[in-house]
This record gives structure tokens, sequence and C-alpha cells, in this order.
């Protein structure tokens, strides 16, 4: 298990459906707290980022609404299994109410952001790894050596263009392993191959954390 992990190279995501419950209600000093917002979450392809659905219609008023969208961003930018942004989540405010005296912004924000982190725990979340592209172009010689280098970084082979005296190998490789990689097929070529590398998406983590303080960033 890899216990110092850079989080650009990781997202969450989430598998299923989830509802949660957000409520900021509070008394004190006389100062009266309200706001409750009921969010509903479920996934999205890969790639189409988050979205936010606005079907509280009257339950909560207009003018709250930039809040609570706000509490929905900040439970996504917060995660629940590592502290990696969320992304290709649909998110809908579905309802809540509130107090015509003790309901704020600042309590709809709270209340949205609960209530999200509640059903993102529920939408079965995982954990996604950059996934890096590389292509190598070397000597058909070193062709061997190269497949067993990607299968020894956790890559897979999904191209091979074989001569007599040159290949070229295409593989998708986990981004956090891939310089590395890059490295070793530099030294196993002898330096007599030439090696592309872009950034290809992401899919969830062969690797999932054991426990949440090994995944956190360190601040």
């Amino acid at each position: 298990m890899r216990n110092n992990v850079d989080g650009q190279f990781y997202r969450e995501t989430v598998q299923g459906l989830g509802v949660g419950e957000g409520r900021a209600i509070r008394q004190r000093n006389n100062v009266g707290v309200y706001a409750h917002v009921r969010v509903a979450i479920h996934p999205m392809a890969r790639g189409q980022g988050v979205h936010i659905a606005w079907e509280a219609a009257e339950s909560i008023l207009p003018v709250f609404a930039s809040a609570v969208i706000q509490g929905v961003y900040d439970a996504m930018n917060a995660g629940v299994l590592a502290g990696m942004k969320m992304i290709d989540v649909h998110a809908s405010v579905e309802d809540g109410s509130y107090h015509d005296i003790d309901s704020t912004a600042e309590a709809f924000r709270e209340a949205a952001k609960q209530g999200t982190l509640e059903a993102l725990q529920q939408a079965q979340p995982v954990l996604l790894e950059a996934m890096a592209q590389i292509t190598a172009t070397a000597p058909t010689e070193f062709l061997s050596s190269i497949e067993e280098l990607v299968s020894s970084f956790g890559g897979r082979v999904k191209l091979t263009r074989r001569s007599s005296q040159t290949s070229v190998v295409e593989t998708r490789v986990p981004a956090p392993r891939a310089i590395e990689m890059v490295a070793r097929i530099l030294a196993a070529t002898e330096s007599r191959s030439t090696i592309s590398m872009v950034v290809a998406g992401y899919e969830i983590s062969p690797e999932p954390p054991d426990t949440i303080e090994q995944w956190v960033p360190a601040n």
C-alpha cells in the first residue's frame, strides 16, 4: 500500500444512489438558527463533472438557493473517503424547509453540505485514480522487457505494433507510477526508446485505502 499520495492524481465518485437530510437547527442566547435541505445523489458517466439540479420549488426560498448550491459544492470538494474532490456526480436539491425569522444563508449552506455528505456516503463512494496513456517506441529486441515492466507497474498493454526493427507499445498505467515506469523503460532500453505520455481520465483505484489517514494529503 502506498503511504504517500499526491492528491492531484486522485478523485472520488459514486456508483449508486443516496439521499441525505441536512439540518442546521439551534437556539442560543435567544437567537435561533434554522435550515433544512434534502439532497439526492446519483452517478454520471465518466468525464461529466458535477451537476446540480434545483427541484426544491418553494420549499426553500429562492434567496437561499445560491447558499444551498455552495453547500453542495462544499461537500463535493471535501469528498467522503479520502478528502479528494468528487467528480461525475449528479446532485438534486429535492426538498427542504425554512423559518421566516431564523433561516439564514449561512445556515442553508451548512445544512446543504451535511445533507450532501450524507447522500454521498450512501451512494457507494469509490476512489478514482488518474491514468496515463504511454506510447513507447523502441527496438524490437526490448519488447518483452517493456511489456514485463508495464505489467509490474499495474498497467495494461492496449496495442503493440511490431516489426523486425522497431516496435510500438501503447499502454495505460496509473498516473502516480507513470514517471517511474518511464524511467525504468528508458533504462531497460538503454535510452534507445522514444516515449510520450498524456493523462487519460480516471478509473476506479485497484488499491482502495486501508485507512483514511493514509490518503489525506498533508497540509
